[in-house]
Formats: structure tokens, sequence, C-alpha cells
């Protein structure tokens, strides 16, 4: 009996740990908070890999430095927190006269960007390059602002006249 509850209890102890990752590394979720204050836990399509729909909290925009802009529509986003970083990417689409000024807030003028898609890591959340549409790239390093400052990388699709599509990555590397 003594070998039986032993052996019962070193499995459940197995069995808890491990369900246990530390700082949510590994574990494929993220918390999306929509417009509507909701967590839909419903997660996009394939294409956009583990990217769940609608904007992050508040709290982790101001981590990153970054506001949603009020046109943007199809929002969605992906939370990482690491051992030594804290990442974001969202994406949403925005009418063309507002790019400018998203673009100008997050430190990467519209004349700075280049031909090309590039964002780090854009494979883990399924973004990638489609033939036949036009983008355009660029990084920052943050703002000026005191305490840790956010890296961005974007590209922008700018195939559509009227609506372009922004992927953008931010890194945070606590001090």
């Amino acid at each position: 009996m003594g070998r039986t509850k032993s052996a019962v209890g070193a499995l459940l102890l197995a069995v808890l740990l491990a369900g246990v990752t530390g700082c949510g590394q590994g574990t494929g979720e993220s918390r999306a908070v929509t417009n509507s204050g909701t967590d839909p836990k419903q997660t996009v399509s394939d294409e956009q890999g583990r990217l769940t729909s609608g904007a992050p909290s508040a709290k982790v925009l101001g981590m990153h430095r970054l506001n949603v802009p009020a046109g943007a529509q199809d929002v969605s986003s992906l939370v990482s927190d690491g051992w030594s970083s804290y990442s974001l990417c969202l994406t949403f689409r925005l009418p063309k006269t507002d790019m400018e000024k998203f673009l100008d807030s997050i430190g990467v003028p519209r004349s700075d960007m280049r031909k090309g898609f590039y964002v780090e890591d854009a494979d883990e959340v399924g973004w990638s390059s489609r033939p036949g549409r036009t983008y355009l790239e660029g990084s920052s390093d943050g703002t000026s602002e005191p305490g840790p400052a956010p890296t961005y990388t974007v590209s922008v699709d700018v195939t559509e006249g009227s609506a372009y599509t922004v992927y953008l990555r931010s890194i945070v590397i606590p001090s």
C-alpha cells in the first residue's frame, strides 16, 4: 500500500511539473484584448500562425511604446514574454492617409523605408511576403524617452491604394 501511494504521488508530481513552463516560454499562447475589452481566445487563420484577434492590453502597448491607430482594422497580435526580453507582433490594416503618421510615431519615416519584406522572426507568426505584392521595410531603435527602449522592425504591404497592411515586431529588453 505504501508503495502504491508513493508511485501515485510521484506520478501526480510528474504530471503537474510537465504542465508548468517558465515565463510563458514555449506555451504558444498569447492574450489579446479586443476593442470591447474581452479576451477572444480565438486564433486567427493559419496564415497568421498563433496571432490572436484584437489588440494587446494597454499595459503591453505602453511597455512597447505603441498605440494602435484609431483607424486600424483587422488588428491581430501575439505577445511573448521571454527570459530576457518581451516581444510583440502586431498586424493591422490602416488607411493610406494615416500611415505616415504611424510610421513617424515609431521612428521609421516612410522616406527611410526601402523595398522588401523583413520583420524579425516573421516566420514565428506565419508572416511572409506573397508574390505580386509590393512591400516596404524599415526599422527603428525606439524612442529617446528614458527606460528600456523598444526596437521595431516593420514591413508594410502597399499594394492596395486606399489601405495598407502593417506587420510590426517590437522587442523590449529590460534594463
